[in-house]
């Protein structure tokens, strides 16, 4: 299994149609660091205009609680009235509102790179076991996967057992043979690419997708793997 990014996009590179893979991986990372580095630009901004207000407050955060001072400082303003300056509060909003959304803004940017990692690692898996479909299976899967403290994807069994990505996807291919590669058994294998769409071919929700599944309908699930039905991308 492929222990960093270097090396998701080396195996990558030996797939059927690895390129645009690649591509793909590499544009959607760049898109993230630009926005983590947005987000660590107004986080430094925010906290540049909350470091003047407290030093012309003369409140020193490394040694007093910032709560209580600010609501000490704010009586004071008011003449000990404990109505608070409006303009003053005003700004202190305006400050916590900055770095409300600088904190909600890095938080997306790491659950964003979290999921695409972990999206890698499930079509890694899914194409080790020879699925049929590994795009739109990964799709469907990734749904009920599950992340530890240290973000290392796993999934949970209907018996409520902890499984990692691999066991997880060889015993769902297991119960499921019509979408595996003919002739070929879930398990460890060799690269391989999804089926193309044929000319023509007609397409279905991820909803019925999953009632195929589901009721193991063999035709709609042969059709998928041969390219004459595709399942159609979740905005």
């Amino acid at each position: 299994m492929p222990k960093s990014i270097a090396d998701l996009k080396t195996y990558l590179a030996t797939l059927e149609g690895g390129a645009e893979y690649v591509e793909g991986l590499d544009s959607h990372l760049a898109s993230l660091r630009s926005e983590a580095a947005g987000h660590r630009t107004g986080k430094t901004a925010a906290e540049g205009k909350l470091g003047k207000v407290l030093e012309k407050l003369g409140i020193d955060p490394a040694t007093e609680d910032l709560e209580a001072a600010l609501e000490a400082a704010t009586k004071k303003t008011a003449g000990g009235t404990g109505k608070g300056n409006s303009e003053l509060d005003a700004r202190l909003a305006r400050l916590e509102q900055d770095l409300a959304a600088e904190k909600a803004g890095r938080t997306k940017a790491e659950e964003a790179a979290r999921t695409a990692k972990a999206s890698g690692i499930l079509k890694d898996s899914l194409t080790r076991g020879k699925a049929v479909t590994v795009n739109d299976l990964a799709k469907l899967l990734q749904g009920d996967m599950k992340f530890k403290e240290d973000g290392s994807p796993y999934f949970v069994d209907a018996s409520g057992a902890e499984q990692t990505v691999d066991e997880y996807t060889s015993a769902w291919l297991k119960d499921r043979p019509e979408l595996v590669q003919s002739g070929a058994q879930p398990g460890p294998g060799g690269p391989r690419g999804t089926p193309k769409p044929a000319p023509g071919a007609k397409s279905i929700t991820t909803a019925d997708y999953r009632q195929a599944v589901a009721t193991k309908n063999v035709e709609i699930l042969t059709a998928i793997g041969s390219g004459r039905i595709t399942i159609q991308q979740e905005s």
